[in-house]
This record gives structure tokens, C-alpha cells and sequence, in this order.
């Protein structure tokens, strides 16, 4: 049941409940542009908000574009939309205030919802029957009693709503199984929703980063004027290619069979703008300067000595040092190390995953990681419940043999 419509401050209130579920978490477009066209309808605006308008206030496109040819203010509206109706289905009574947004409108439409606690029950009661003709003994009790033709009519109707009632059901839970999303799927959620094309950026093959000018080979491509210090020197081994390639291989096939668009990029041809058009997947650690950039602020970081050793440092603990080793020994074993990272990162307001190890085979094991279900699950037994809508950290391990990675297990985690 319907009744009049909620205050500004229940909306408000709703509206943020809507935002920390996981429905909304991962996904700050649907946040953006529902946040945007509920207050713009609590403003009085709603008569002004159009799809060109939306494009061009929130979404920052010319005022001339094309709507047809970019529609992402289409795409993102006919996810709310899903998502809404798949929060309002689980949440059932429990939430008094509904927002919807229309079909072909960008004007939401805000109600009141009121469990029908009296829902199958007769709608006058015998003992009301009774005490009306006690209080009324000159009238009959026709007026209170349906004939019997309307009574096995209303039986009818009774069965009919029943069984349409038992369809819609049916159709609905059929719906909610197909649409579970096991951890693998969660943990891509935040990419895999987004409606701009993900952007894979790889290792620069055949070069290293250091944090140091010694021995450098060349200077790293200009970054917009954030600028990235650093230099590259030609110390890598030649596996990088292969491992780094067979990466990329396993993450877009993840990206193709959703059918997610991308691209590829090397680091050292990937600037600031780039980044900032869609979400990002990282490939490779010392060697993708945007690794490094990113990971400086997590609390499993990637570190160098002076003589050339690499690892994986933990910002908690200062002595722990994961999958030492010297970057010109050519081998890496017999254990490596690698960290797989699911941000939000703000600086670019894009969800970033990062796959890197200390070496090339670490990196390969933390491709194998996020594609395979049976890594993902084990995974899902060191986290805490509400995983699904926080930044993850994960320090990963894998046994090397002949230079190729064993299967990844999983080490320690930071979640934020």
C-alpha cells in the first residue's frame, strides 16, 4: 500500500541507507547521478532534468554532444534502476521510504510503503457482523453478508491472485538465484559495473623502475605536471614478457566473457588523463610506474635497497621483508611474493586492481588469483562479512619450480 509522500529528511535518510548497501557501494556512478536527480527533484528542479542536462552538469560532456553516440547517462540510470529493484526485493517492509525512477524519465518519484498487515483476511469480521445487528436489530444481516454469487466470486478472484501471486514469486527468486554473484564476480563488481571501457596497463617491457638517477637508461614519459619521479635502467629479465603478456591474457579474458570493453597500454605510454576515463587494471610492479605511484599510500608497499634487492614491505610491521631478492640474479624462487589491491581511488575517482609481484612469476600468480573461482573462495574465508564494499589489500604467496609459479595461497590482507 501507497499512502502520501515521505519528508525531505526521510529521503535524505533513505537515500544514504541506499548508498551503504552493497547494491550501491560499488558502484559511485549509480551514487552520483541518483544523488544528483533526487536533490535536484527535492530542489524543485525535477522539470529540468533531462538527459542532455544530466550529461552535461554531471557527467562533464559538451553541451552539443551526442546523445546516441555516448549514452552514458542512459546506461547508468538503467542500472539504478536494476539496482533499486533488486534492494527493494531483499529489503522487503523493512524500509518505509521507496525511491523509484521511472522508465524513459530522470525524475525520481519518492513514496511511503506500508506493509498490508491485514493482507487475506476478510474485510468485515463475524464479530462485527454480530455486534451490528445487536446495535441494529430491525435491519437484516443481508447488508453486512455477501450474496453467495459474490462470495464464490471473490473465491475466484482469491484463487486467481494466488496463483499470479505464486508466478511472480517464482519468477523472482528464479531471478535472484540467477543474478548471485559469487566472490569472484564481487570482487570484479566495481570494474565489471562501470560504464566506461577498463584500461589495461601493463609493465614497461625490458625496463625497471628505481628510486634512484644511478645507471639510468632513460627518463620516464612526462605525467602531466603531477610528474612521477623516477628513472627506468635495462636490468629486467626476459620472462617479464611472457609473464606479463599471459597476465594480460587472463584478465581480459575475464573482461571479454562480460563483454567489457578495454584497452592496452604500457605504462611508460599511459599519462594522468588516461586514468582518469575509466576504471584501471595494473599489471607488473617495479617495472609500471603506476604501480609504484599507487601502492605508496597501502600498507603492503613495494621497496628497494640501494644494492638492488626488492620486496614487499608491511608499513605495521618495518622488519618484514616478502620475497627479498637481488633484481640482476635472473631467477626467482623458490618462493614468490605478490600483492592483488581493489581500490577506489580517490585521486582519480576510478576503482583501480592492481596484480604485481616482486618478480615476473609473482605477477603471474596474482593474475591466476582474480580469475580463478577456487582462489577467489579461499580468499573469501579470510575476510570479514561486509568485504564485498571495502578497498582490499591482499598479500599473496606461491611456490616457484623452474622459474613457473605454483598455485597463490593467501598470506595477509588489509581491508579499509
Amino acid at each position: 500500500m501507497v499512502s502520501h509522500s515521505p519528508n525531505y529528511g526521510a529521503i535524505k535518510e533513505h537515500l544514504e541507507r541506499l548508498f551503504a548497501s552493497p547494491k550501491f557501494a560499488t558502484s559511485p556512478r549509480c551514487q552520483l547521478l541518483l544523488g544528483y536527480v533526487v536533490q535536484e527533484t527535492l530542489n524543485g528542479n525535477g522539470d529540468s532534468l533531462k538527459e542532455r542536462n544530466i550529461g552535461v552538469e554531471l557527467f562533464k560532456r559538451d553541451p552539443a554532444y551526442d546523445t546516441n553516440a555516448d549514452p552514458i547517462v542512459r546506461v547508468v540510470a538503467g542500472e539504478i534502476r536494476k539496482r533499486l529493484a533488486q534492494y527493494y526485493y531483499e529489503a522487503g517492509d523493512q524500509d518505509h521510504v521507496r525511491i523509484e525512477l521511472p522508465i524513459r524519465s530522470y525524475r525520481p518519484v519518492f513514496s511511503l510503503h506500508e506493509p498490508e498487515s491485514r493482507k487475506g483476511l476478510p474485510a468485515v469480521y463475524p464479530e462485527e457482523a454480530l455486534k451490528s445487528s445487536e446495535e441494529h436489530p430491525g435491519e437484516s444481516t443481508q447488508s453486512v453478508l455477501p450474496p453467495a454469487r459474490s462470495s464464490r466470486k471473490s473465491v475466484r478472484i482469491l484463487v486467481l491472485g494466488t496463483c499470479v501471486l505464486v508466478v511472480i514469486c517464482a519468477i523472482l527468486l528464479g531471478w535472484r538465484f540467477e543474478t548471485a554473484k559469487t566472490p569472484l564476480e564481487v570482487f570484479w563488481a566495481p570494474v565489471l559495473n562501470s560504464p566506461n571501457p577498463v584500461l589495461l596497463c601493463t609493465g614497461q617491457y625490458g625496463y625497471m623502475y628505481a628510486n634512484s638517477g644511478a645507471e639510468a637508461a632513460e627518463e620516464p614519459v612526462s605525467v602531466t605536471e603531477r610528474g612521477l619521479k623516477g628513472v627506468y635502467s635495462k636490468k629486467l629479465p626476459t620472462t617479464i614478457v611472457l609473464y606479463d603478456a599471459v597476465t594480460l591474457s587472463d584478465i581480459s579474458g575475464v573482461l571479454h566473457t562480460d563483454k567489457k570493453q578495454y584497452s592496452i597500454r604500457v605504462s611508460a605510454e599511459t599519462n594522468y588523463d588516461d586514468l582518469l576515463k575509466g576504471p584501471v587494471v595494473l599489471i607488473g610492479a617495479f617495472n609500471n610506474k603506476w604501480t609504484m605511484h599507487f601502492v605508496h599510500s597501502m600498507r603492503y608497499q613495494f621497496a628497494e635497497s640501494p644494492d638492488e634487492v626488492q620486496w614487499i614491505s608491511d608499513q605495521v610491521n618495518a622488519s618484514a621483508k616478502y620475497g627479498a631478492q637481488m633484481i640482476t640474479s635472473g631467477s626467482y624462487g623458490p618462493q614468490e611474493y605478490a600483492l592483488v589491491a581493489r581500490v577506489y581511488e580517490q585521486e582519480i575517482r576510478q576503482p583501480i586492481i592492481i596484480l604485481a609481484g616482486v618478480g615476473p612469476t609473482g605477477t603471474k600468480a596474482a593474475g591466476e588469483f582474480v580469475t580463478n573461482p577456487q582462489y577467489m573462495n579461499e580468499l573469501l574465508r579470510t575476510l570479514p562479512p561486509n568485504w564485498q564494499t571495502k578497498n582490499l589489500e591482499i598479500l599473496i604467496s606461491t611456490n616457484v619450480i623452474d622459474d613457473k609459479p605454483g598455485a597463490p595461497h593467501v598470506v595477509a590482507s588489509s581491508i579499509w
